[in-house]
C-alpha cells in the first residue's frame, strides 16, 4: 500500500472525528475548576491525529507502519 498523504489513513479520519466529539463534549464543561481538565482532554485528543500525521512524514511507508505498529 503506497501511502501519498495522512489524511489517507482510517485511523487518523476516525482521530479527526474523535477530536470534534471531544470538543463537542467538553464544551459542556461549565464549570471553572474544569478549565484544566477541559485543556488536557483536548491536548490528548489533537495529539491523536498529529502523531499520525508526523509518522507519516518517516522516510517510507514501510518504516511508518513498523515505527506505529509496535504495542
Amino acid at each position: 500500500m503506497q501511502v501519498r498523504n495522512h489524511t489517507e489513513f482510517v485511523a487518523w479520519q476516525k482521530a479527526i472525528e474523535l477530536v470534534e466529539a471531544i470538543h463537542d463534549e467538553i464544551r459542556k464543561f461549565s464549570s471553572p475548576e474544569l478549565h484544566g481538565l477541559r485543556l488536557q482532554i483536548r491536548r490528548a485528543g489533537f495529539s491523536v491525529p498529529s502523531n499520525i500525521a508526523e509518522g507519516q512524514g518517516r522516510k517510507s511507508t514501510a518504516h511508518f507502519a513498523k515505527s506505529k505498529h509496535r504495542f
